[in-house]
């Protein structure tokens, strides 16, 4: 989308110094023809010149909003597909069970991840642990050993493929 964005600018930019050098020798050969004819002074040519000058900023500037304006449409798209995403686990089944305050014990049964566009290579497969209250727990691992996801597992962000966390 951003690359979409980028060309769309580009475009406008091409089309706005075409129009602008397009301008520029109307306005000075319009000037050139009229100064001849004796009907402007030189002074009236160096003024429409300038005129179609005082243009080119704003426009340019335009130029430069709309292609924020279709930056941020793209990021309000994947902010609206951020909030419209909802988990495929059901809830508990206490719905009105209201957490207690303070630690909470946290409990992995048998849980497995695969992500959704390599369904055969799973990230995690069969890990449980069980942790107290209050306890902290550190995770040490290569890169792509599964730690981040593990986290985002915890948060709710990734649904695991199987197992169980409480």
């Amino acid at each position: 989308i951003k690359l979409k964005a980028d060309l769309a600018g580009y475009s406008m930019w091409m089309t706005n110094a075409g129009v602008f050098a397009i301008g520029t020798m109307l306005a000075f050969g319009l000037g050139g023809w009229l100064w001849l004819k004796g009907a402007v002074t030189l002074g009236t040519v160096y003024l429409i010149y300038n005129y179609t000058e005082l243009l080119r900023d704003p426009i340019a500037q335009l130029r430069h909003q709309l292609t924020e304006l279709q930056q941020a449409e793209a990021s309000i798209k994947r902010i609206n597909t951020l909030l419209t995403t909802s988990t495929r686990l059901a809830d508990g089944p206490q719905p009105d069970h209201v957490l207690p305050t303070g630690p909470l014990a946290v409990e992995l049964t048998n849980v497995a991840f695969s992500y959704a566009d390599e369904p055969d290579e799973k990230v995690l497969d069969d890990l449980s642990f069980a942790l107290q209250p209050g306890r902290v727990l550190g995770l040490l691992g290569r890169t792509g050993s599964g730690k981040s996801t593990l986290a985002r597992l915890l948060l709710r962000l990734y649904d695991p493929t199987g197992g169980t966390l409480r």
